[in-house]
């Protein structure tokens, strides 16, 4: 329990952190590491949950997390926690060590802006009640709810939830179930970095888009391929097989090239300071919340229908998501919060 409290205080402060911290410009790829780091620790878990015990394997764990913190010790609070708290001058210095070697008029002049914003909003008080509300909010809230669906019924998730079943459904003769895990945890690392490098040239609702629409083309490939082989009596060729790892690889590059690594981003442009902690709590908890119903239906399904029901369902809410990010997404891609903020506004009136 005390475990699961503090994954969801990091799934909360840190895309928050990144978000604060990151210049206007880089902003998108700054706020994929978060995703990267996931996936790093999934693989690192992944290799070592092979090869130690159980004591072993804590340790090593426990090995990361001291090290996190003797590093993340010396780095300095966010400029806009400062500013909130009105140290202004602890903001000023904060903010030259995260711009450290940009122009000094230029970080000063981002440090003014910066200010104004904060100040501004500022002045609204904010609390559960009037946070759900406020429809700017409870709009912005929706949208990233239809993210998360989205991100969470893709099926990257459940997959690696449940990796050794999903591949065991299909012929292993190629290679282990175990070590295809390990091989698409490897795939899910590597697959992030290009949307890290197009995150803040393509923008981030294209790539939304071009994620989900990959997702659901070859959702629909391996649903075809599990529907064969449970109604089919003659075994399938070797290369069928093949195909359908390629087919789930592939929704795993997918994935990472927008739904994966994008909503963390999102959470933080979509709201002013103000309400950016409350409304991360409030969607973290609908995270979970969503993505336990998730794993509970993807073995419901896999028990009472078969395997390529799972792949059948990712494929309609996929293709679902194509035409809801087209419409209700709203593109931050070299804006400003304030700029972000203003043009949510724009569109309410």
């Amino acid at each position: 329990m005390i475990q699961g409290v503090c994954v969801a205080t990091i799934n909360v402060v840190c895309p928050m952190y990144l978000g604060e911290i990151s210049d206007t410009k880089i902003r998108g790829a700054i706020g994929t590491l978060f995703q990267i780091s996931v996936f790093g620790g999934i693989l690192y878990n992944y290799i070592l949950g092979s090869f130690l015990n159980y004591w072993n394997f804590q340790l090593a764990n426990l090995a990361i997390s001291v090290l996190f913190i003797a590093t993340f010790f010396f780095v300095p609070e966010t400029p806009c926690y400062y500013i909130r708290k009105r140290q202004e001058e602890k903001a000023r210095k904060s903010l030259l060590w995260f711009r450290n070697g940009e122009n000094v008029n230029m970080v000063e002049d981002e440090f003014e802006e910066l200010k104004r914003t904060i100040v501004s909003e500022s002045k609204t008080k904010v609390s559960l009640r009037s946070l759900l509300t406020n429809w700017s909010s409870v709009r912005c809230i929706l949208l990233l709810q239809g993210i998360l669906v989205f991100r969470i019924f893709s099926p990257v998730q459940t997959i690696m939830a449940y990796s050794n079943l999903t591949f065991a459904s299909g012929d292993t003769s190629i290679i282990p179930p175990h070590y295809i895990s390990i091989l698409f945890a490897s795939v899910l690392l590597l697959s992030i970095f290009p949307s890290s490098y197009l995150v803040d040239k393509a923008g981030r609702k294209v790539l939304l888009l071009v994620s989900t629409l990959g997702c659901a083309v070859f959702s629909l490939v391996s649903c075809v391929y599990y529907y064969v082989r449970e109604h089919q009596t003659i075994p399938l060729p070797q290369m069928y097989s093949i195909g359908n790892f390629v087919s789930i690889y592939c929704i795993g590059i997918f994935f990472n090239l927008g739904l994966g690594p994008l909503y963390n981003p999102l959470t933080c442009e979509y709201f002013p300071s103000n309400t950016r902690a409350l409304s991360g709590a409030v969607l973290a908890f609908s995270s979970a919340t969503i993505q336990l119903v998730g794993y509970k239906l993807f073995y419901i399904l896999h028990v009472n229908f078969g395997m390529y029901s799972n792949f059948l369902m990712s494929c309609v809410i996929s293709s679902i998501g194509v035409v809801w990010i087209q419409f209700y997404i709203v593109e931050t891609k070299g804006k400003t919060f304030a700029e972000i903020q203003a043009l949510f506004s724009e569109q309410l009136k």
